[in-house]
């Protein structure tokens, strides 16, 4: 008799911690995507940084070989997202993370940053043509104006 009592107590014990432990347990979002060019090539090693808008808390993660980046165990709410790499413009997008339901993928194509008008100018200083570099200087400047 007592060993049946100790059975249907571990029973129960058993029952109720299986069916609570859901209910009590933190319930955290997930999120994957990718970072490629404009032409859809992937870009390998681009920084993703994750900044949570409640308390500004802040993660860091890089794309692999295939520009892919996913992250799990964060917090639902929203979230500031930068994307950057070496050669493209930054892009920063605010999206909101669910916990219960599926993140779609966040796939972001970065653009290449613009040639500087002042390249050719500061080669020709570099190789020590002076008078050149500083011709071409003149001509850039009266090119754009808004570099003044």
């Amino acid at each position: 008799m007592k060993y049946k009592l100790i059975a249907v107590m571990a029973s129960l014990c058993i029952i109720i911690v299986i069916c609570a432990s859901p209910v009590f347990a933190k319930v955290y979002a997930r999120v994957s995507g990718s970072v490629k060019t404009e032409d859809d090539k992937p870009i390998a090693g681009a920084r993703v940084i994750l900044i949570f808008a409640a308390d500004g808390a802040k993660i860091e993660l890089t794309t692999d070989k295939k520009g892919r980046w996913s992250k799990v165990n964060l917090r639902a709410g929203a979230w500031t997202m930068g994307f950057m790499a070496d050669g493209y413009e930054p892009e920063n997008i605010n999206v909101t993370l669910y916990a219960i339901k599926t993140n779609p993928p966040i796939d972001i194509k970065l653009a290449p940053v613009p040639e500087s008008p002042l390249k050719k100018p500061d080669e020709l200083y570099q190789q020590g043509k002076y008078a050149e570099a500083v011709q071409e200087y003149q001509n850039v400047l009266s090119e754009n104006q808004e570099l003044y």
